[in-house]
């Protein structure tokens, strides 16, 4: 296992790997660099979006370490890693908000719905989902 020796090294590069997803992805919707390392908010985003990213590097690494090594070779597996967690952090990410786009437009209809349904009648729609 030498790869824990490297584990230091590979913390900064984490880091930096995963600021730089989230500015590409982020980016076209706010137009700026310094305005998004001003707000806690991304800050917070940055600080989840890295140790999740650490997360998916170490399982990667203790599950294909030898898979990683054969298609690259020893000198680009840690970069090669890291790269892949990012990406694979940044997939779920995008499960993630698509999912919760998905929820919210269900939501709406639900409300839509019942506000047809229920239209100029309080009483009505108390007694129906109080219980």
């Amino acid at each position: 296992m030498t790869y824990l020796l490297s584990i230091p090294l590979a913390i900064p590069a984490i880091a930096i790997i995963s600021l730089v997803f989230l500015f590409v992805d982020i980016y076209p919707g706010v137009k700026s660099f310094i305005g998004m390392l001003r707000t806690p908010s991304f800050l917070l985003f940055w600080l989840v979006s890295f140790m999740l990213t650490t997360v998916a590097y170490f399982f990667l690494m203790t599950t294909s370490l030898i898979k990683i090594q054969g298609l690259v070779g020893v000198e680009a597996t840690k970069l090669t890693a890291i790269l892949l967690a990012s990406l694979r952090t940044q997939v779920l990410e995008d499960i993630t908000k698509k999912n919760s786009q998905i929820e919210r437009l269900n939501a709406f209809n639900i409300a839509d719905q019942l506000s047809d349904k229920f239209r100029d009648d309080e009483k009505g729609i108390m007694e129906e989902y109080s219980q």
